[in-house]
């Protein structure tokens, strides 16, 4: 059946949905931790070695891996900053 026009547009706005509700339940999961990082003072690298060490799971899963820009984000997201 080829995809019509619509049907495009349905099925992209399917997958952002489901990627932003997955973000928002990973920025969910996070936020705990960063805010304990914030209580312990932790800010740069030391807060992204604190996420590493923790076994905190980075915004790309299995193979993503931790930054400080991906902790601004997340934080942002969360109004945390």
């Amino acid at each position: 059946m080829p995809w019509t026009d619509e049907g495009r547009k349905t099925a992209v706005q399917a997958r952002v949905k489901v990627r932003i509700e997955a973000q928002r339940e990973h920025d969910e999961r996070v936020l705990p931790h960063l805010e304990l990082a914030a209580r312990l003072g932790l800010k740069g690298n030391r807060l992204v070695e604190f996420l590493e060490v923790n076994g905190v799971p980075p915004p790309g899963g299995v193979r993503g891996q931790w930054s400080r820009q991906a902790v601004r984000r997340i934080s942002r997201r969360l109004g945390l900053r």
